[in-house]
């Protein structure tokens, strides 16, 4: 609880950037993706981005590879289709969850309404803020 209040704290200190808006009503999401397949970020649109697979067809999970992370990215992930969804970081980063080591993957339950924020405070890792649902690394 406190590490979470702690890393709350620190993104509302964050300087203002173009990706990276403040408002009264809270972070504005400057990036909306609907996936519809596999796909690679860039860094840019893992500023308070927000990704689904509502395009996606039935039995079609996606696989969704990271950027490398860099301080101050934040990203939320959320399943709108019952399909699983695999995070994969950028080769060397890590996603700090449950005792995930370096290249590990993030894998959904492929439940509507499962979500997962990560966000970055120091390079090369991605530290989970909360999920809804189940996820679990994928030892790599």
């Amino acid at each position: 609880m406190i590490k979470r209040l702690f890393v709350l704290m620190l993104l509302l200190a964050m300087p203002v950037q173009a990706e990276n808006v403040f408002t009264s009503g809270g972070v504005r999401t400057v990036y909306m993706g609907n996936l519809d397949g596999n796909a690679t970020l860039a860094a840019n649109q893992c500023y308070g981005s927000l990704m689904h697979n509502s395009g996606v067809s039935a039995e079609e999970a996606i696989t969704i590879t990271l950027p490398d992370a860099e301080p101050q990215m934040i990203l939320t992930v959320w399943n709108t289709v019952d399909e699983i969804i695999t995070l994969i970081p950028a080769s060397g980063d890590t996603i700090d969850y449950d005792g995930a080591d370096a290249d590990d993957e993030m894998d959904s339950d492929g439940v509507i309404g499962s979500q997962i924020v990560i966000v970055c405070l120091v390079a090369n890792t991605w530290e989970v803020f909360g999920t809804v649902g189940t996820w679990t690394k994928d030892a790599k």
